[in-house]
């Protein structure tokens, strides 16, 4: 192997390293954020159900493979959440409009709750086009 070869080769490994630090550094922030964005969601319900009378503590699961990277959504479920009428307002008043009920249904035992945190254009745009869809479809 000649020289310049060899120095090529170093190169790529070195890039090659280099780019999967560089990975692996950005999914652990990207799994900082969620966690952070998580605990949040969960105060927000958690208060929102304490204003509304039902005494549970309640935690969601982060909501990743949705839209594209970074859309702050997370998804709770349990057998005694109150309706999405009372839910929707509670909820935008004890997050002083930063989190918003996305999504409300009900399958056989569990009632489910999609909760978005407006912490960024990428939840928003969602959002923008979640409540295009549901117009759409009527």
């Amino acid at each position: 192997m000649q020289e310049w070869q060899f120095i090529v080769l170093l190169i790529v490994l070195i890039g090659a390293v280099a780019l999967g630090v560089w990975l692996a550094m950005r999914k652990q922030q990207t799994q900082r954020r969620y966690a952070v964005w998580n605990a949040q969601a969960d105060v927000y319900m958690n208060a929102a159900l304490d204003n509304l009378g039902v005494k549970m503590t309640i935690h969601g699961r982060v909501i990743d493979k949705i839209w594209g990277r970074r859309v702050a959504l997370f998804s709770f479920e349990s057998n005694e959440l109150p309706s999405k009428a009372a839910l929707a307002p509670a909820l935008k008043v004890v997050s002083e409009g930063h989190a918003v009920l996305s999504d409300y249904w009900q399958t056989d035992a569990k009632v489910h709750a999609d909760v978005a945190l407006l912490v960024n254009d990428e939840t928003r745009k969602y959002l923008e086009d979640l409540k295009r869809i549901k117009h759409h479809n009527g």
